[in-house]
């Protein structure tokens, strides 16, 4: 059994522009051999290719992995075509739909990416999983031939308020018997 992730704007130690700062620390996380965690790069796993990105749009200005929308456009635009997991953290803005709401401040609030959903568009993923927002839709959400789900766990108070999502997924090519 294989685990992969990707992390997001809480993840401070896995950013490098963040962690660069710290040279004199060990920052060699030894990860157990059937966990990936792909940033910016895809990898195939018993004939899925997965492709994960960790970049969200600027909340805070400290998180790790914010930022701007020339910088969203530059690093979605490197979403290979066809894919069949498409792994981030932040979700894709979805006309009519909750998957990138959050619940701030008493209101609900859109924070999916633009930059996203016209990757997305352009490059036809076919199941997208996300985790960035943790009151929006969970449950399968289709946009553009693509299957997403939000599958955060926790909700706004960081409790832990939905169940793990189950979701089957064959690879787009047959593979030979061996």
């Amino acid at each position: 059994m294989h685990f992969v992730a990707v992390p997001g704007n809480h993840d401070l130690c896995l950013d490098w522009r963040l962690t660069s700062k710290f040279k004199d620390m060990n920052w060699n996380i030894k990860w157990p051999k059937n966990f990936h965690l792909p940033i910016d790069e895809m990898i195939e796993l018993n004939g899925l290719k997965i492709y994960g990105t960790p970049w969200v749009p600027v909340i805070s200005m400290i998180g790790a992995y914010e930022a701007e929308h020339d910088a969203l456009v530059k690093k979605f635009s490197k979403i290979p075509a066809n894919l069949d997991i498409l792994l981030t953290h932040t979700p894709p803005r979805i006309p009519d739909s909750c998957i990138d709401r959050s619940m701030q401040w008493g209101e609900y609030e859109a924070f999916g990416s633009s930059e996203l959903a016209q990757a997305i568009f352009e490059k036809r993923p076919k199941n997208l999983f996300c985790g960035h927002i943790h009151s929006g839709t969970h449950g399968e959400v289709m946009f553009e031939g693509c299957k997403c789900y939000n599958v955060s766990r926790v909700d706004e108070n960081y409790e832990i308020a939905y169940e793990p999502a189950v979701v089957e997924i064959s690879p787009s090519v047959k593979m030979d018997k061996v």
